[in-house]
């Protein structure tokens, strides 16, 4: 897919989360957009193409420390949990590993054996840079907020630690003021009938 510089300014004002599919382009569009293996990111002619990432990488949270940009996503049911990916241009994307090495320890329903709970593992987390550490936060819809920490991006990632038991809850941004005084700010979707 191609993008001018002036798109990829409007996609960023949009969020990390806006993506352009070549299924929902007409196929001969589709195939011009297609790049050969290992021609992606900047064209040098003002456009750029996206890589094709191998994973489902939804719920997109992105921050930049110096020039390198890091992100977390979703990973569900999957272990490892909290997908962590590495840029250095927003074009091109580096897996480094996961925050959570074994979804099992939020909950052991959560065993790929038992499919008891697929789909409702790691959602929506969030990552932050902070007194010289990573920190990724997030939630499941059952079991609450959890976190972890790690000197680098792609670990070793402190054991969980269990902020917040609830249910209901999502979409975790922690936020860290002047003062050092952290927060947790997050959404709530009440249950309906």
């Amino acid at each position: 897919m191609e993008f001018t510089r002036r798109q990829l300014g409007r996609l960023a004002a949009i969020g990390a989360g806006a993506l352009v599919l070549p299924g929902v382009l007409p196929s001969s569009r589709a195939a011009a957009a297609t790049p050969p293996a290992g021609t992606w990111g900047d064209q040098g002619d003002g456009s750029y193409v996206d890589p094709v990432l191998p994973g489902d990488f939804s719920d997109w949270d992105c921050i930049r420390v110096g020039t390198d940009y890091y992100g977390v996503t979703s990973t569900f049911g999957y272990s490892p949990g909290m997908a962590v990916l590495h840029s250095k241009d927003l074009v091109n994307w580096l897996a480094l590993g996961g925050g959570v090495d074994d979804v099992t320890r939020i909950g052991p329903l959560l065993n790929w054996d038992r499919m008891n709970r697929y789909g409702r593992g790691v959602w929506a987390g969030a990552i932050r840079y902070h007194a010289g550490r990573y920190w990724v936060y997030f939630n499941t819809p059952d079991e609450g907020f959890f976190m972890s920490s790690a000197p680098s991006p792609a670990g070793p990632w402190d054991p969980l630690t269990a902020v917040w038991r609830t249910s209901g809850w999502d979409d975790p941004c922690p936020f860290w003021d002047d003062d050092g005084q952290g927060y947790l700010v997050t959404t709530h979707r009440p249950r309906t009938a």
